[in-house]
């Protein structure tokens, strides 16, 4: 089974052979376009080495819904401090999906140099608070996530911002960074970083298990892994809920005992009407939901005393969630809602993915493509997981980024012929 390495010195310096031939401390990177919905290459310094920080060469990097919300200009950093203050500019890289290669390490960071490592959303915590040492890092005042974020060096009082995944290159703090053990590929390792996690701690804090009823509202990349948590937990009746045209043939194959994956047609919502309610939930896990979504009918799969656990982020914080108080009241359902997981529950989440052969269903594109990869994920035209490919060598990453740059600019003069 898969443990989290004790604490050891590691070896300093780039490991030879792995492309890392540029100045140390100059990263390339995509970053949010000034003025527009897309990103754009460009080259940037990480903050001083800390004692503890590690180089990650990126090799795989996943695209999240928050990466999605974040190029849009949408802050979702709400609830930690200084939240309000997370600007989007043209020098953030998105990417919180991240897995790798250490190339460096400080003289007290936990990993060596060679080590198959990843890193999700939450990179920084005071680890010194109630919540840290409850291991529920995730709720700290202080915690830092994957880029926006300002934080302090060790240089001082000096504060420097966060550089995500959507790179060739990261430097963390390796108390937030996390051992990739050999039976997991790092492809799937990087879409396990968030949305493995996820899925993994709403479902293990809210009691699934072999006497539980689970629904899955939302089948993509955080809602697909839910099903297959869900049935490696024994739960006896699995709902696959979406409201979107999606194979039902697919949500069988993930662990649902059965599928209502077209809520919008009147054919799907008849059919989730007339469900057995012997078969009522008591849990549904929100994986994504919007405007329409019709609470209502939701809500009447639900047991008397069930929960609704919301791990949804929608496009957008003035996007309500307005739910049938008469039905929540009468029947006294609980809502409830599920961010992350802390360090201890990664290391678990690993262990139980390694013992009951979870594999994320993933689309991979090289990063060159990020911008065609990020519309496809926004248009929902991936089922499951993206997963973005990144060169070994910097020479390698660079050529991708000179091709896509000349791309750009051809499309631009079509376009200004046209005109």
């Amino acid at each position: 089974m898969f443990k989290q390495p004790d604490t050891h010195h590691a070896s300093h310096g780039p490991a030879t052979g792995d492309g890392s031939n540029v100045a140390a401390d100059t990263f390339m990177g995509w970053a949010i376009a000034k003025g527009s919905h897309c990103l754009c290459p460009v080259t940037f310094e990480p903050r001083p080495m800390g004692k503890a920080d590690v180089d990650v060469a990126i090799r795989y990097s996943g695209i999240c819904g928050s990466d999605i919300h974040a190029i849009d200009k949408i802050d979702c950093s709400q609830g930690c401090e200084g939240g309000a203050s997370v600007v989007w500019n043209d020098k953030t890289v998105p990417g919180h999906e991240i897995a790798g290669i250490v190339i460096k390490a400080g003289p007290e960071a936990k990993f060596k140099v060679g080590e198959r490592v990843g890193a999700g959303v939450l990179v920084g915590a005071c680890l010194n608070c109630k919540e840290c040492n409850g291991g529920n890092e995730q709720l700290c005042k202080k915690a830092v996530l994957s880029y926006a974020t300002p934080i302090r060096h060790d240089e001082g009082d000096k504060t420097t911002p966060i550089f995500g995944g959507f790179a060739n290159r990261v430097r963390l703090n390796s108390d937030f960074v996390y051992c990739i053990p050999q039976e997991i590929e790092l492809e799937e390792a990087a879409t396990l970083m968030c949305s493995g996690l996820t899925a993994y701690t709403a479902l293990r804090r809210h009691g699934a298990g072999p006497n539980t009823a689970v629904g899955v509202m939302g089948i993509g990349s955080l809602g697909h892994l839910t099903l297959q948590f869900a049935k490696a937990m024994g739960c006896k009746t699995i709902l696959a809920l979406n409201e979107e045209l999606v194979s039902c043939e697919d949500c069988l194959k993930l662990g649902a005992t059965k599928c209502f994956c077209n809520l919008r047609e009147t054919s799907s919502r008849q059919q989730l009407l007339s469900h057995d309610r012997r078969e009522s939930l008591d849990l549904l896990v929100v994986c994504s939901f919007e405007v329409t979504t019709n609470w209502h009918d939701l809500l009447h799969l639900m047991k008397p005393r069930g929960t609704i656990v919301m791990m949804a982020m929608p496009p957008g914080t003035e996007v309500p969630l307005v739910l049938p108080t008469p039905i929540l009241v009468r029947h006294e359902i609980g809502v409830v809602g599920s961010f992350q997981g802390g360090r201890r529950e990664m290391r678990e989440m690993f262990d139980f993915v390694i013992q009951h052969k979870i594999h994320p269903w993933t689309v991979k594109r090289p990063m060159a493509e990020i911008n065609d990869a990020l519309d496809c994920v926004k248009k929902h035209k991936v089922c499951y997981s993206m997963v973005l490919e990144v060169p070994e060598t910097t020479e390698g990453f660079e050529a991708e980024r000179t091709t896509t740059k000349l791309k750009q600019a051809l499309e631009e003069e079509v376009q200004q012929l046209e005109v």
